[in-house]
This record gives C-alpha cells, sequence and structure tokens, in this order.
C-alpha cells in the first residue's frame, strides 16, 4: 500500500511545484499571500490519500483486475477490440466523474462536503488539491462502481489518471492561457470553463460539471457558455461564508455545517 501511495503522490508534488512556478511567470490574476491556502491544500491532499488507500485498499486497478477475472463487467460479455474497450473505457471514468460532481451540487450533505473546494476565492494551483477527504473518497468509489460496472481496462484507467491530473492542473492554475484555447470547449474542460464553475454566483457553480470532457455538461443541458467569465467574475461561495472556511479545523468540520454558500435543492 505504501509503495502506491507514493506512486499517486509523487505526480502530486510535481504538479505543485510545476504549479508554482508556472504562476509566478505567467499569472492570469494577480495574487498575495498564499501559503496559508497552499499549506492547507498540502494537507488535505495528503490526508485524502491515506483515506482512500485505508478504506479502499485494492484501488481502481485492483477493481479493474476483479472485475474482469470473475466477468463481472459489461465489457467482459461481448467481443469488443481492445482498443474500443480502452476509447469507451475513458468515456465511462469521465462521465462516472461528471455525475460524483454533479451530484455533490445536487445534495445537500455531499455539497456541504465539495463547499470546501468552492470556499476558495482565488483560483491557483493549490486549489486543485483543496477537497474535503471524504469528498475525494466519495468521487473515488463512484467511479470505483463505473469501473466494477463496465469491467473498464487497467489500460483506460492509467491513461484517465494521467489526463485527470494534467486537466485539473490546467483548469484550476492562475495562468494566462492563449484566446484559441477556448475553442476546445467544444470537446473539453477549459480553464474559462471551469473558472465559471467557481464563480460565486450560485447559477454559475451549478453548471459545468465535467472534469476532461465537456460533452456531458452538453448532453445534460448543464453547460454555461465560457463567454460569461468576466474579468469582474468573483470566486467562492460569498463574502458570509467565507469566514467559515479560513482554518483548516473549519475545512474538517465542514460537512457539519448546515449554511455552506448553497441553498438546499
Amino acid at each position: 500500500m505504501l509503495v502506491s501511495m507514493l506512486i499517486v503522490f509523487l505526480p502530486i508534488i510535481g504538479t505543485f511545484a510545476v504549479g508554482a512556478l508556472a504562476e509566478r511567470f505567467g499569472a492570469w490574476r494577480e495574487t498575495g499571500d498564499r501559503g496559508l491556502q497552499w499549506t492547507q491544500a498540502f494537507f488535505l491532499v495528503s490526508l485524502s490519500t491515506v483515506v482512500v488507500f485505508v478504506v479502499v485498499p485494492i484501488g481502481h486497478a485492483g477493481i479493474a483486475k476483479a472485475s474482469a477475472e470473475y466477468e463481472m463487467g459489461l465489457f467482459t460479455w461481448f467481443d469488443i477490440p481492445i482498443f474500443l474497450i480502452v476509447l469507451s473505457g475513458l468515456l465511462i471514468l469521465d462521465a462516472s466523474e461528471w455525475f460524483a460532481h454533479w451530484s455533490m451540487h445536487r445534495f445537500p450533505l455531499l455539497w456541504r462536503l465539495h463547499a470546501v473546494h468552492h470556499s476558495d476565492d482565488f483560483l491557483d494551483t493549490s486549489t486543485a488539491f483543496r477537497f474535503h477527504p471524504v469528498d475525494v473518497l466519495y468521487r473515488y468509489c463512484v467511479v470505483g462502481l463505473g469501473i466494477a460496472v463496465f469491467s473498464v481496462p487497467i489500460q483506460s484507467i492509467v491513461a484517465y489518471a494521467v489526463l485527470l491530473i494534467g486537466f485539473n492542473f490546467w483548469e484550476h492554475a492562475n495562468l494566462r492561457t492563449p484566446a484559441w484555447t477556448r475553442k476546445l470547449g467544444v470537446l473539453v474542460i477549459t480553464p474559462d470553463l471551469h473558472r465559471l464553475h467557481h464563480s460565486d454566483e450560485e447559477k454559475h457553480h451549478n453548471s459545468n460539471f465535467g472534469v476532461v470532457f465537456s460533452i456531458w455538461d452538453r448532453f445534460f443541458g448543464t453547460l454555461i457558455p465560457q463567454e460569461e467569465l468576466t474579468a469582474r467574475t468573483n470566486f467562492g461561495l460569498g463574502s458570509d461564508h467565507a469566514k467559515n472556511y479560513r482554518q483548516l479545523g473549519q475545512l474538517l468540520l465542514a460537512p457539519l455545517r448546515k449554511s455552506s454558500g448553497q441553498s438546499d435543492q
């Protein structure tokens, strides 16, 4: 288990380092002292890694292996070319992430967990790792269920893990991006689409749930055009709730609070 944790954690450390360096020279918005937020994010992602591996020690790869070995998943029931299975697996993993993300905005208890991520009123690399450990565990289990039901192959899991780390960094980093990248929003979630998702306006943060691909938001009608993002867009949960998410203890105890910047739906 220790080796698996290191394999997961090393790319996270690398992303932190690359993000900190890149944002220093190509910032999208000017920032003040973010040392506290970076420290909190590093603690949260470290704790989340431990929690996931303690609760689900076999990991997604183990779930995939068991599903294939016992022929539990749909992909094992049909004779499908491996390249189609791998591509389909990528879509299933992303759809599972979309569903988990959507549900965390839809149901009040889950939202109180996810509000920790949205409580950051400034987006940078640290925001990409600012998740409550139970939030991470919930999403991990939802994706694990998708792997088991379809018998998603390990090749898809590895490829999607790379995409997930890359897009998570790209979408949250405080970096200027060329104007042409907005055209990619037809297929994938761009920084502007995700920045809009972090707006303190409820209609915005109840949209654009995609992690890698934008096709799910288009299909389910939850996409808001990135053109609505402006220089005046504010992030976070609003000033009335910001005071509840400043200390690490407040972040960890967030699920116990009812008021979290979003009305019950």
